[in-house]
């Protein structure tokens, strides 16, 4: 079970609604919401309430399929910090790891974790969001991604694809498109693909 099907079936065994799960977190029940359908996963501390609350070891909690061999955490470094507006992305400045509950990885695929600047990707995606990347040289067109441009300029965009341009696209109306055609688009380097966004509540 993933941890959102979890917290879904410990809160149900107590009788509880999602508002009153969130009320005694200290959260809303919108929240709640959202870790049970695996749009988010709650932070530590809130994993160490609900065992708490649920009386069962965090790593139940996580992952209770004992069929399974992987940790049920792995620590994914926390790179620097990736700009939604001016943009930078230090790839090799490690700032510490972040724990990460591995049944929302996919395994023998790398991660890293990207704290967010700016308020381009707004209100998607918000200034001091953490992202989950999955590291890949391309994604499909749609997706929200870490690009560099010109080998120093790191953001995170929505990236679409025509037959002969790339246009870097935010989701704050302010910000206009970026459209890279012709040799242009050589330009233009995909980092990873944004899986989760990590909001402090």
């Amino acid at each position: 079970m993933s941890i959102g099907e979890n917290i879904k079936k410990h809160r149900l065994s107590l009788g509880l609604t999602q508002d009153k799960l969130g009320e005694m977190l200290g959260v809303t029940g919108k929240a709640v919401s959202t870790w049970e359908k695996g749009v988010k996963i709650p932070r530590m501390p809130i994993i160490t309430q609900l065992a708490d609350l649920f009386d069962v070891p965090k790593s139940r909690l996580i992952d209770d399929d004992s069929d399974k061999k992987r940790e049920p955490i792995v620590h994914v470094p926390l790179v620097g910090r990736v700009a939604a507006g001016e943009g930078c992305l230090a790839e090799d400045n490690y700032d510490g790891y972040e724990p990460v509950p591995t049944d929302i990885l996919t395994p023998g695929e790398k991660y890293i974790f990207l704290n967010v600047k700016g308020d381009s990707m707004s209100p998607k995606i918000e200034e001091g969001d953490r992202l989950l990347v999955q590291l890949q040289s391309s994604v499909d067109s749609g997706s929200f991604a870490v690009v560099v441009i010109d080998d120093e300029d790191g953001v995170v965009k929505k990236i679409c694809y025509a037959s002969d341009r790339i246009e870097l696209i935010s989701e704050n109306p302010y910000y206009p498109p970026r459209v890279f055609s012709g040799a242009d688009v050589t330009r233009v380097r995909v980092v990873g693909l944004v899986k989760y966004v990590f909001r402090k509540l």
